[in-house]
């Protein structure tokens, strides 16, 4: 009898260890699996398609804007300052002789590498008095530059457009082509929502990099202007129309200087594609 009892109570005990709760399957049922799915959060693409689960924890890409501010390093250098000034002020007096002075023999006058002081003469058409020089030199001169190392020799090279431009094609969206972008030079220029002077400001920019819409420039319609609008996106996709006083292209003409002894010689004026 007192085995029976002792029996019964290893019985009462297992039970109370192991409760039955434990002894069920933890495998959800098809209901709950139901359930369950009808709680998660459903995603979809921006066409209405479902998105896979992949793509629900893919990081939002988001373009940020690229600044080109100016630069100018020519100061670092007396000796060039001095020769800048001087170059400058040939400019300003049309002086043909100071210019052939400090052309050097191969001066490249081209992208496509035309080298030569005679081909310099015929493009620029120094015997005339409207030639377009003395205009480009003081642009690209005014604009600063930077100095690098070519072949050796250090050299000074203008405007900071073009020479910093390397600098600004990494951050350029993947696949873009860099011949598209341009830079503001100046700061709070107004994006114009239309080619208008009068038209809503989209934004302000400044020394933003920028797209610029092929064929979408407009005339200013100005008779003391004659300016032209050019159509632009922002790399943060912001669209309108600024001048073009006030963008400049990297493909523009630039101007390199060496110095040879105790001067120095300009060895390029080209505009570059």
């Amino acid at each position: 009898m007192e085995s029976k009892i002792r029996l019964k109570l290893i019985v009462l005990s297992l039970v109370a260890l192991f409760p039955l709760s434990a002894c069920q399957s933890s495998t959800p049922s098809s209901s709950d699996r139901a359930l369950q799915s009808s709680q998660k959060e459903t995603k979809l693409t921006a066409d209405g398609n479902r998105m896979s689960s992949n793509e629900q924890h893919l990081p939002e890409v988001r373009l940020q804007a690229a600044k080109l501010y100016p630069l100018d390093e020519g100061p670092q250098d007396s000796s060039f300052a001095g020769f800048r000034n001087k170059l400058l002020k040939a400019a300003k007096d049309h002086d043909v002789a100071f210019l052939l002075s400090i052309l050097h023999p191969q001066i490249i006058n081209n992208s496509d590498g035309e080298r030569g002081v005679k081909e310099f003469k015929d493009q620029w058409k120094l015997d005339q008095p409207d030639s377009r020089i003395w205009e480009t030199l003081a642009t690209v001169v005014s604009m600063g530059g930077s100095f690098r190392v070519n072949d050796g020799q250090n050299e000074f090279c203008a405007p900071y457009v073009t020479s910093q431009w390397p600098n600004v094609v990494s951050q350029l969206p993947k696949s873009a082509d860099p011949l598209d972008y341009e830079v503001i030079i100046e700061k709070d220029v107004a994006l114009r929502s239309d080619p208008n002077p009068n038209a809503p400001v989209v934004t302000s920019l400044s020394y933003d990099v920028v797209k610029v819409h092929s064929g979408g420039t407009v005339p200013l319609r100005s008779q003391t202007d004659d300016s032209t609008w050019l159509k632009i996106t922002t790399l943060t996709g912001k669209e309108g129309y600024v001048l073009d006083r006030y963008i400049r292209s990297p493909t523009d003409y630039q101007a390199c200087f060496e110095r040879v002894g105790e001067t120095w010689v300009m060895t390029e004026l080209a505009a570059r594609e």
